[in-house]
C-alpha cells in the first residue's frame, strides 16, 4: 500500500526507515511522513491522504487542503527536499468510476484519485470471479475485503 500511495517501487532493495501518521491534522484526513532508503539514498515523503470512502468532496476541499500542506512542507525542513504527495482514496472499486466521479474536483490539482482496493495486495485479487480471496487475517478480511 504504502508504494502505491507514495508512487513508488518498494523491493529488497527499499528499506522504510520510518513512517508517522497524523489524523485530521487541519481537517484533512490523514498526514503521512515517510523516510525510505534505496540504496545509498534517503527520501523524505510527505503524503497527504483524503479518504472519501464514506463521503462527498465539498467546499474546493482537495485545493484548500493541498495549500495547506504543501505550504507547511515546504517550510518545514530546509535540510532536505520533501517529496510531496497528493492521493484521495475511494469507496468506488474500479478506476474507471473513481476519474469520472471525481474529474471536476481533481482537476488543476496533482491529486490522484485511487479505488481502496488498488491499494489492497494484488495477490488476493482474484481474476476470474472478479474479487478478493482472504488475506491471512480474519480482521482484515471482515473489515475491507467484504461488501456491505
Amino acid at each position: 500500500m504504502l508504494g502505491i500511495l507514495l508512487d513508488l517501487k518498494i523491493d529488497e532493495n527499499t528499506k522504510i526507515e520510518s513512517v508517522k501518521v497524523w489524523k485530521e491534522w487541519q481537517y484533512i484526513d490523514l498526514c503521512v511522513e515517510a523516510i525510505i532508503k534505496k540504496g545509498e539514498t534517503t527520501y523524505h515523503y510527505a503524503l497527504l491522504i483524503e479518504n472519501k470512502y464514506y463521503s462527498k468532496l465539498h467546499d474546493n476541499q482537495l485545493k484548500r487542503y493541498k495549500e495547506v500542506f504543501d505550504t507547511y512542507y515546504k517550510k518545514k525542513e530546509t535540510r532536505f527536499k520533501w517529496r510531496l504527495r497528493h492521493k484521495l482514496v475511494s469507496c468506488l472499486e474500479r478506476q474507471k468510476q473513481v476519474d469520472e466521479m471525481y474529474a471536476k474536483e481533481l482537476k488543476d490539482t496533482k491529486f490522484k484519485a485511487l479505488p481502496f482496493y488498488k491499494l489492497i495486495c494484488p495477490d488476493y485479487w482474484d481474476k476470474d470471479a472478479l474479487t478478493y480471496t482472504d488475506s491471512e487475517s480474519d480482521i482484515f478480511n471482515e473489515f475491507w475485503l467484504r461488501k456491505w
